[in-house]
């Protein structure tokens, strides 16, 4: 090791130790690399959070100016010492340390807004913290039970052996790992203390000019010391209750205990420490106890006995704990009694005393668990120090320090459940061991209680209260706060088996005292949380019911329903009786009698239907009944609650119970006048006035009182009244909506029908004002606001208008959108629609105004609240969260609202002559003018920065889920707005026109002064690792690939409890970011998000430097730096020497497609579609290649095949992949996908490279990466690739040892892809049969997803099986076998997804790879040395080849991208031939590739598709031999591709022919060009073999009588530019090879005798352009590619007529006979070419002369032809050869029609005498043409 790794250094290295760690716990397959990791990193634990000490010698190295920052020298500043040796001092560090930590600082500090001192002070703290948060992380998984055995087991025993440590502490000794955090924990106190008071952690007063740190650093630094301490009090107590740690600590702890203060917030977590280290549960099991345990009980016992503590009542904790511990039955007898020193029952019971003296239980209740109390959501500004106690600023009164009443205890939201835990086992220990002791308490109760009331009056009243016992009401208030608000917690009271638990809730029937009886209803209460518990309290409270409800018993239904009964019948029934009040102590009574009740109703779903349908208790009209009588508030509120309950969805709502229920609500409200305004009648002045809710008057009243309960219970009743579908409800439905919980009919008869009313009390009255209200507790506020926006939340929720996307219906309603049709059930449905909640929430937002201003000031409000004191605002967090949900619900909805359902109810309504508008039988006030909420937000713009800092809100998880999602539509073009915004509705005028606004979002966050927070922020969410992990659970990910119906965790909420949003891939944040990143980027307009987000600078139009490092954007590019340190993770880094800067202990070696394998391919596809988009490409590119050097590194670290480290052993979606070597790999299904989908995206920006680079001529960067594609890379390292152009080109070196084991990688990319996927769902299938289901046609619900893949439509397919499964009796005996079928089906479906994925990403790959080798064989082909371009082409060819032969584990697609691929490859060699003269390759190799080829084509199940490719292929292979060197060799290979034609009975001749008859139209060109280059090779050698074969099987006259069938269609592609050009394609193919049979005297005679003279003749293609009678209207273009069609049919016809004249040597009477026979036929189209002067004269139209002009050269040649040619029919052909003038500049007047032919117009020809090339060209034509004209009319003259 170098000697400067021993210089003390800093390192930011504990944030990913602990994403490592939290990485490593999710799967038992990480057991061993993180015991790795955390052996490596033992030594940071041991240390914990001491500091590196300062030095002299260091600090005179520092004070010389240089310093070593990461253990390099570096020469620093005055200004930079000063700094450094400050930092050393405030921190107490090391000079080295301070200067490194300094430089992190200053590169830092920009980022967070502070100067570089500060920012290293966070940088510091962070780091520590992080280091404590490792060992918190390790100390849970150690206890969770959720994660896997194996890494539970390798956390405790890297515990324990911190534990077994003996580590030298500060003060010299030694000791303990607890020791060291004790004594840890003191010196946070002491350094805390220091700061506060001194400003310096020595505790000193710093020197004159030293200095001090500033104020708000200072404070910064005092609360993360604070959170430090509690970090290191919560770790103690998980070691303590996962290990029993030895005496000497336990002591310690009771030391520290009896110094402590109540007004510590390490207090409390010290007290449950001890709790749970005196626990029974975490003792070591002796039957008979140990030497060390009874010294251990000697010694605490002693300590106890002779030691007080400054706060008695945390002492008497602790001596009841040890009271529990003592009296442990398997303990009591060895350790308590007579015999034993201070330990007798008697000494114990004093010791009991104590504590019950001390108010034990009320002190766990009221401090420890204060959480747990009723106002503890809503009073979360609790001082340290109560403020009730006196304590201001004025006040003179001593505050008594041991008076835990005085004081407020603060513990976290994490640790809140553990207190619950260890006061739950010491309650129960209580109730089991001390029963006796209660049963005292019980009997004091009751004694005290009769003696207080024989001596109650008024005098001695409150001497009698204080002498009142109320130890066991106590006792039982601390026992509800223990279970209240768990669910089904409480069970163990009910389970007989715990006969103690359950005999106590028996003994509780006997209380007798009032205040204890209420106590019991609390606990009873807290107990019936959860549907199991709340059925058991249900019943326990019925058994002691009476018919008649007055002889019930107390703890029963009947007793207090009788009470609420008579007190609702006295107050109806006597006005005078009516002014009394309940009294208070029944009122109490009545509220905790309420308040079981709503449980079980809330829970139950017997109870809620028992007590709502019941008749005889009429439980409904009692509680209505005291709605309107004068009744207290809380009462009231209670009420409320209770038929919240009532209505409310979950628990006892499920099976629509819940939702019947609401549906009766509504209509019970509408008739109430405390929810809505009625007409009340004046009789003396005979009218009525409208009186508004009676909830308005009652918030007046609440007003003065700052406290609303009654008012939040009633909006709460509203809000449950509003059912929203809950997943588990969605997929028992089979995706169909529910049914409304809200009355179509509601309010029918009024004036404000529907949910108007409601919706106007809520928003109107009371959301828009809540502003202005005061309140008595600071939370209070939150929580009438979460109440409103539940409301307005369920209201969009529930508010469904998705039928309005579906054009089928818009097309309906546009049918009945006439002036008299009158469709009563649209309107119906309208009105529904118009008049629902959820409508009327939303038309209230985007109208603007105060709703919006609310919600947007609420987000604004709770946002600027620390995530940390988030945790202990509940309403502030939810707030937040639900005006997040509505927005999003919002932004999904409201272009169909606004542009679709509000036009149509406009179309459908009649207006007024006000402003006012009827729809149906109600009249409506006109809506409000709307606008897109995107455009509300722009107006706010600092809603707009406040969502995207929010994508960023720490461990808020649906938070930044959320603003993610709400940001990603705001910045991009919605996906049906422009066809919505399309409608052609005669009614739209006052729809809203949604423009695009994504482009003036990015506009406005990139000009906010807080845009580089907002892409920290990004960036910040971005590095947090958070394990993937895809379950069932996540079918809203991918629901045609996850089974939904097995969703495990979705389907088992059977109660719809609500929970925490889980960090689970369908709700990842990171994942939403790159999916808003990647949508956003696709965008069509510019500056998009993305741009903005990663770096690229908006303002530069230059597209060179859009993208570059620089010293001002570093803050900007961090986020687009997150994204490349992701794709770093696990690729090999060049080695950095012993001179490292740190050893990488934490860095994971797993690359990030290892790990994260969703997220890895959407950074991959990111990269790609930056350096695609074309403002963007080049400057990212060169930016990767620079700064990462990322194509190369990337390429490099890729493994060649599919399957290294693909296997996956425990997943959700296993499956096997089968390679063709048999070998089997167990892997998951998304892993798989992703990774293909990865390369591929790799592969394609391999590919822009190579494009990039070779069109910018940046040959060396192109050469890299083709030797690492194509060549071996041994020897060469990165360096050595950065050479001079003129030594760097590797391809150009002549040395064949690069290629000795060429393209391996590149090989093996496609090789790999050569497996079959065996779908692990497949297993699970149990019939295959289907009776039910038989008639289904599953090809009808294909559909193609987003990524292209065509996939069947899971959801679809399961609705039309759910509805067919409903329609069967439950009774029925098929129902089981049906839904068999239905999951067989459903788990096929999803596998043949899988199959469909996974082959298209295949597919994605190969065409991917096929890319790069067209890139690099087309573009960069100059840089391959000419020498080993065959060489690499015959590679690839040689492994594609065989891979198109056997075809299993590809599919067609594939196959035929290989095939594609393969004429490519071949197409190259061919070119490969223009550099060189002769082929390199050996004879040998040629046959190989020609015997792939044909294999190809003979291969049994080879598709017509790939046999096409196949022949373009052997054409083009044909061509490529013929520039061989005929030698002997070649004379034998020639000899040899004969044998191969002829072989098998010539079944490669028999395919080709098969095709061009019968094959695809498209494929039938290729066939009979490969057979036209078969027929020229076999000519070239001599051998007639496809000659003959093509006469024999009569294919020649087959493809003769094919062109006359087609002369329809090859006559309109000459007349209509819009007719199809395969006939042409064809048409050309077949004129090849009979054009190649032409020009051979067999041929020509097999023509002849095929009568193709007369085919041609009956031909109307060549008369068909001159009857074209529309080219004079044509444009130019079409007119001219008319003629060029023309010319592609009439030129090969002339030169076959002329080639078989030319066999015959024009001497064949027969044949020039059959010759005039067809040129009289087609006279008229000869004689129009003849007759050229009023065309423009071209190339062409000369070449067509030439030919005529020889054919009737030839045709003058037959004796006789000169004779009356008025009767042989030729006098206009022959009129039209003598009147052809060709005059002698003719060739001077030829205009280029061509870019070859403009070429040559202006290229210069040497030494002819012509002005140019096109010229003599011309000229050589027309002396052709005067040749022939010449001999024609001199054969005439002589006949």
């Amino acid at each position: 090791m170098s000697p400067t790794f021993t210089i003390p250094t800093w390192t930011e290295e504990n944030r990913s130790l602990h994403d490592a760690i939290c990485q490593a716990r999710v799967s038992k397959e990480s057991a061993n690399s993180l015991q790795q990791l955390l052996q490596l990193n033992k030594e940071k634990f041991l240390n914990l959070l001491n500091n590196e000490p300062k030095n002299p010698s260091d600090r005179s190295t520092l004070n010389s100016s240089k310093a070593y920052i990461n253990r390099t020298s570096h020469n620093v500043t005055k200004d930079f010492v000063t700094k450094a040796l400050f930092i050393s001092d405030q921190l107490d560090i090391n000079e080295h340390v301070a200067a490194t930590l300094l430089m992190r600082g200053t590169t830092e500090f920009s980022r967070v807004s502070s100067n570089s001192i500060d920012t290293a002070v966070l940088l510091y703290h962070g780091e520590r913290g992080y280091l404590l948060a490792c060992l918190d992380v390790i100390l849970k998984s150690a206890k969770d039970a959720s994660i896997s055995e194996e890494i539970r087991t390798v956390c405790r025993q890297f515990i324990a052996e911190l534990l077994k440590e003996k580590i030298v502490l500060k003060n010299g000794t030694s000791g303990t790992f607890v020791s060291e955090l004790l004594i840890t924990l003191e010196n946070l106190s002491k350094t805390i203390n220091a700061i506060v008071k001194t400003g310096s952690i020595n505790g000193q007063m710093p020197e004159a000019g030293s200095g001090k740190l500033g104020e708000d650093i200072s404070e910064l630094r005092i609360e993360r010391l604070g959170d430090e301490r509690v970090y290191i009090v919560q770790i103690l107590y998980h070691i303590i209750s996962l290990f029993n740690i030895e005496t000497n600590d336990k002591i310690a702890i009771l030391e520290l205990l009896e110094e402590a203060e109540l007004s510590d917030p390490a207090t409390a977590y010290m007290i449950i420490a001890m709790i749970s280290a005196l626990s029974n549960n975490n003792q070591t099991e002796e039957l008979t106890l140990s030497s060390s345990t009874l010294a251990f009980v000697n010694t605490f016992h002693q300590r106890i006995m002779t030691h007080g503590s400054k706060v008695p009542v945390i002492k008497a904790v602790i001596i009841l704990q040890w009271i529990l511990y003592l009296f442990d039955p398997t303990r009591i007898n060895q350790v308590v009694g007579t015999g034993h020193a201070n330990r007798s029952e008697t000494e114990i019971q004093k010791l009991l005393d104590f504590c019950i003296e001390s108010d034990v239980f009320r002190f766990m209740n009221e401090y420890l668990l204060y959480f747990q109390q009723s106002n503890a959501m809503i009073d979360t500004e609790r001082p340290t120090i109560k403020q009730s106690s006196g304590n201001n600023g004025n006040s003179s009164k001593t505050i008594d320090m041991s008076d835990y009443r005085n004081f407020n205890a603060d513990i976290r939201n994490e640790f809140q459940p553990f207190v619950i835990y260890e006061l739950e086992k010491m309650s129960i220990s209580v109730i089991s061991i001390l029963s006796s002791a209660l049963q005292k308490l019980k009997y004091s109760e009751e004694d005290t209680k009769t003696l207080s009331e024989q001596s109650n009056t008024s005098d001695n009243l409150s001497i009698n209260e204080s002498k009142q016992c109320h130890d066991l009401e106590y006792f039982l208030t601390f026992l509800a706060s223990v279970f209240r608000n768990r669910v089904n917690e409480g069970l163990i009271f009910w389970n007989r088996e715990q006969g103690g638990l359950h005999h106590f809730v028996r003994w509780l029937l006997d209380i007798k005292v009032a205040e204890t009886v209420n106590a019991a209803f609390d606990f009873f209460d807290s107990i019936a949380t959860g549907d199991i518990c709340a059925l058991n309290v249900f019943h326990f409270f019925k058994l002691g019911m009476d018919v008649d409800l007055a002889s019930s018993h107390m703890f029963s239904w009947g007793k207090t329903l009788y009470v609420l009964q008579r007190y609702a019948l006295i107050f109806n029934s006597n006005s005078e009786e009516s002014e009394q009040r309940i009294p208070a102590n029944e009122n109490e009574l009545i509220l905790k009698f309420l308040g079981i009740l709503k449980q079980c109703i809330q829970y139950c779903v017997e109870a809620r239907k028992f007590f709502w349908e019941n008749e005889t208790i009429h439980l409904q009209n009692t509680l209505f009944d005291l709605l309107n009588c004068p009744t207290s508030t809380s009462l009231r509120a209670a009420i409320f609650d209770i038929l919240s309950a009532f209505c409310s969805d979950w628990g006892g709502g499920i099976e629509g119970v819940g939702r019947r229920i609401s549906y009766q609500m509504w209509k019970i409200m509408e008739n109430s006048d405390m929810l809505v305004p009625k007409r009340k009648a004046i009789p003396e002045k005979s009218q009525t006035i409208l009186q508004p809710a009676g909830i308005l008057q009652e918030l007046e009243f609440e007003k003065s009182s700052r406290v609303y309960t009654e008012t939040l219970s009633v909006i709460r009743l509203i809000g449950s009244a509003i059912h929203t579908q809950s997943k588990r409800e969605t997929l028992l439905l089979g995706f169909r909506d529910s049914e409304s919980s809200i009355p179509l009919d509601l309010g029918k008869g009024t004036k404000y029908p529907g949910a108007i009313p409601f919706i106007s009390l809520v928003i109107d009255e009371i959301f828009v004002n809540l502003g202005t209200y005061k309140y008595s507790y600071a939370e209070a506020r939150w929580e009438l606001t979460e109440a409103c926006l539940m409301v307005m939340e369920n209201s969009v929720e529930s508010f469904n208008i998705k039928q309005f996307e579906s054009a089928e219906y818009r097309q309906y309603l546009d049918k009945e959108l006439k002036p008299l049709s009158n469709n009563s059930f649209i309107t119906t449905s309208l009105l529904g629609f118009l008049t629902h909640p959820g409508f009327q929430v939303i038309i209230r937002i985007l109208s603007g105004g105060k709703v919006i201003d609310e919600i947007f000031n609420t987000i604004e409000e709770c946002a600027k609240k620390e995530t940390k004191d988030v945790d202990s605002m509940p309403y502030h967090k939810k707030c937040l969260v639900r005006s997040l949900r509505i927005l999003l619900r919002i932004l999904n909805v409201q272009n169909t609202l606004c542009n679709v359902l509000i036009p149509y109810i406009a179309g459908f309504s009649k207006k007024k002559a006000s402003s006012e508008f009827q729809l149906g039988e109600y009249i409506f006030d006109p809506l409000p003018s709307v606008v897109p909420l995107g455009q509300l937000i722009l107006f706010h713009a600092d809603i707009l920065k406040r969502i995207a800092l929010l994508v960023n809100y720490e461990d808020q998880e649906e938070v930044c889920f959320l603003s993610t999602k709400i940001l990603s539509i705001l910045c991009s073009v919605s996906k049906d707005s422009n066809s919505l915004d399309k409608q052609a509705l005669g009614c739209s005028t006052s729809s809203t026109s949604f423009f695009d606004l994504g482009s003036s979002m990015t506009k406005a966050l990139s000009s906010n002064d807080s845009a580089q927070a907002i892409i920290f922020s990004v960036s910040e969410r971005l590095s947090i690792n958070i394990p993937e992990v895809t379950t069932y659970d996540d079918y809203e990910h991918d629901i045609n690939t996850i089974p939904f119906w097995l969703a495990e965790e979705t389907l088992g909420n059977m109660y719809n409890y609500s929970n925490d949003l889980k960090p689970r891939i369908n709700s990842s944040v990171r994942t939403a970011i790159l999916d808003m990143l990647l949508d956003n980027i696709q965008q069509p307009f510019s500056p998009a998000l993305t741009e903005f987000l990663l770096g690229y600078d908006l303002s530069s139009k230059n597209s060179l430097n859009k993208i570059q490092d620089t010293e001002a954007n570093q803050a900007s590019m961090v986020c687009f730096h997150a994204i490349l340190s992701m794709l770093q993770q696990g690729i090999d880094k060049n080695s950095t020497g012993d001179d490292a800067m740190v050893e990488d202990t934490v860095g994971s070696a797993e690359p990030l497609i290892n790990t994260h394998p969703i997220l890895a391919e959407k950074c991959y596809e990111l990269i790609y579609r930056l350096c695609a988009k074309k403002p963007l490409s080049i400057s990212t590119m060169r930016y990767l290649r620079n700064r990462e050097n990322f194509f190369y590194k990337q390429f490099d670290s890729m493994a060649p095949r599919v399957e290294h480290n693909i296997e996956v052993e425990s997943t959700s979606f296993p499956g096997v992949i089968v390679c063709v070597d048999g070998s089997q790999y167990k892997t998951d299904f998304f892993k798989l996908r992703s990774k293909l989908h990865q390369r591929a995206w790799l592969l394609q920006l391999i590919a822009l490279e190579l494009h990039t680079t070779t069109g910018m001529r940046q040959k060396n960067e192109t050469s890299k990466l083709l030797e690492l594609l194509y060549g071996r890379k041994d020897g060469f390292s990165e360096d050595a690739m950065d050479i001079t152009e003129s030594s760097s080109n590797l391809f150009a070196i002549t040395n064949t040892h690069l290629y000795e084991q060429p393209l391996v990688k590149m090989l093996e990319l496609v090789s790999s892809l050569e497996f079959t996927w065996l779908d692990g769902l497949l297993e699970q299938i149990k019939t295959s049969d289907l009776k039910y289901f038989n008639d289904l046609n599953f090809s009808l619900f294909e559909i193609e997803n987003q990524r292209g893949c065509k996939v069947y439509d899971v959801r679809n397919i399961y609705k039309i099986l759910k509805e067919r499964r409903d329609q069967c009796q439950t009774d029925s005996p098929d129902l089981a076998k049906i839904e068999l079928e239905m999951e067989s089906i459903l788990l096929y479906i999803v596998a043949q997804n899988h199959s469909r994925e996974i082959t298209y990403a295949k597919l994605h790959c190969l065409k991917a790879w096929k890319q790069v080798v067209q890139i690099t064989l087309v573009e960069c082909f100059e840089l391959i040395s000419s020498k080993n371009r065959e060489t690499i082409i015959y590679e690839l060819l040689t492994m594609l080849l065989p891979k198109v032969i056997h075809t299993e584990g590809y599919d067609n697609e594939m196959l035929k991208s290989m095939s594609e691929a393969i004429v490519m490859l071949v197409n190259q060699l061919r070119k490969n031939t223009t550099v060189r003269s002769l082929s390199q390759l050996p004879i040998e190799k040629l046959q190989a590739m020609f015997d792939g080829i044909v294999n190809c084509i003979c291969q049994k199940d080879t598709t017509v598709t790939v046999r096409g490719d196949m022949y373009s292929a052997i054409t083009s292979f044909l061509l490529y031999i013929r520039e061989h060197e005929r030698d002997e060799a070649f004379k034998q290979f020639e000899q040899f591709l004969n044998d191969s034609i002829t072989s098998n009975n010539t079944k490669l001749l028999n395919i080709i022919c098969s095709d061009a008859v019968d094959g695809l139209d498209i494929w039938k060109t290729t066939a009979y060009i490969a057979l036209d280059a078969l027929n020229t090779m076999a000519l070239n050698a001599n051998s007639y073999v496809v000659q003959s074969f093509v006469i024999e099987k009569n294919f020649l006259q087959y493809t003769i009588d094919m062109i006359r069938n087609d002369d329809a269609a090859l006559s309109n592609l000459v007349e209509q530019t819009d007719a199809p050009l395969l006939p042409l394609y064809i048409f050309e193919a077949r004129m090849s090879i009979l054009l190649r049979l032409a020009m051979n005297p067999k041929g020509a005679e097999l023509l002849y005798n095929h009568r193709i003279f007369e085919i041609f003749g009956q031909c109307q293609f060549m008369k068909a352009q001159q009857h074209d009678s529309t080219l004079a209207d044509m444009d130019i273009d079409s007119t001219f590619e008319l003629t060029e069609r023309y010319q592609q049919l009439i030129m090969p016809t002339l030169k076959l007529i002329i080639a078989i004249l030319c066999s015959f040597d024009g001497k064949n009477d027969q044949v020039l006979l059959k010759t005039e026979s067809w040129a009289r036929r087609q006279q008229s189209a000869l004689v129009n070419i003849l007759t050229y002067k009023r065309r423009k004269i071209t190339l062409t139209l000369l070449e067509q002369l030439k030919l005529v002009t020889t054919i009737l050269y030839y045709m003058s040649c037959r004796k006789g032809y000169s004779e009356d040619f008025i009767k042989r029919g030729i006098n206009q052909l022959h009129g039209a050869m003598i009147q052809l003038e060709i005059p002698d500049n003719l060739a001077s007047n030829v205009i280029p029609s061509t870019n070859q032919e403009r070429t040559w117009d202006k290229t210069p020809d040497n030494g002819s005498g012509y002005s140019s090339i096109l010229e003599a060209k011309a000229a050589k034509i027309i002396k052709s043409i005067k040749y022939n004209l010449e001999i024609y009319k001199s054969c005439k003259e002589k006949k």
